[in-house]
């Protein structure tokens, strides 16, 4: 049985991960390979307040400021989208999102960049 977040096909996700993710996913799997999900606790998967309580835990732990992980996930994603230039559409697959509304949802109201202006003051020359 797959638990799909959202219930519909989109809520699988895809995501690139770095060398280093994919070492720790190694690492974590070869312990208990048997299991069903990556990540379980008491023979059921890991939910994400359990996965906060932990995050915040290890946060105070180190004296950093507590973020949790769905603002995490919008961070990210907003990145991703506005830093490193990912596609709208490959964020929302990336997201797992039905729609492109609740994609665009994840995006921080950013003011027009420089370049984004130029283009707006060279197309409304033309059209003038």
């Amino acid at each position: 049985e797959s638990v799909i977040k959202g219930a519909s096909e989109s809520g699988f996700r895809d995501f690139p991960l770095t060398q280093e993710a994919l070492g720790i996913a190694e690492l974590v799997h070869n312990a208990n390979p048997k299991a069903e999900y990556l990540f379980m606790i008491n023979g059921r998967q890991l939910c994400s307040d359990t996965f906060n309580r932990h995050l915040k835990a290890a946060c105070e732990a180190l004296d950093i400021e507590y973020r949790s992980s769905h603002t995490i996930r919008f961070t990210n994603c907003d990145g991703l989208y506005h830093i490193a230039g990912v596609d709208r559409r490959d964020m929302q697959s990336f997201m797992g999102h039905t729609t492109p509304a609740m994609t665009d949802h994840y995006f921080n109201n950013r003011g027009a960049s420089d370049e984004s202006f130029e283009k707006a003051r060279n197309y409304l020359k033309i059209v003038g």
